[in-house]
């Protein structure tokens, strides 16, 4: 698969816009803003290793979310690496960090999300997103991750 390098710069930075729209919704606790960065068929695996099936179950799963537990809280995510899975898909590592409050206290989850996005139209949606928690001595997690990103 032979991409070409300018191709592969936009991909890029269209994807660091999907994935700052993402931090936005959350950070405004918008459910429907959230999914509707998710493809309508989208797989996305939470934390916790429960999954989710569809745009309508990600806005339903965090509308709950952002109504209890993560009514306080800043998510934070930063593109580590990217992979072009050919001239419409892409393979994309994140680092999250989570602040919320329980208890009084803040309390902070630092995550490793990894994801398919693909284009939808004129613009790129995420397939699949599947969540690990790194900060609990998970030995197969590195963190901070060095950056990539695979170019032809």
């Amino acid at each position: 698969m032979v991409i070409e390098r300018r191709y592969v710069a936009r991909m890029t930075h269209d994807i660091h816009s999907l994935i700052g729209r993402l931090e936005t919704a959350w950070n405004r606790k918008d459910a429907a803003a959230f999914a509707a960065c998710f493809d309508e068929q989208a797989e996305f695996g939470h934390i916790m290793g429960g999954k989710g099936f569809g745009r309508a179950a990600i806005r339903e799963g965090h509308e709950a979310l952002f109504s209890s537990l993560y009514a306080v809280s800043v998510v934070t995510y930063s593109v580590v690496a990217t992979r072009p899975l050919g001239d419409w898909a892409m393979a994309v590592s994140l680092a999250q960090t989570l602040d919320f409050e329980s208890q009084g206290r803040v309390r902070t989850v630092r995550c490793a999300p990894e994801l398919v996005v693909r284009m939808d139209g004129d613009h790129w949606v995420i397939s699949v997103f599947r969540n690990r928690r790194i900060d609990r001595g998970d030995t197969a997690a590195v963190w901070p991750v060095q950056r990539q990103n695979h170019a032809a």
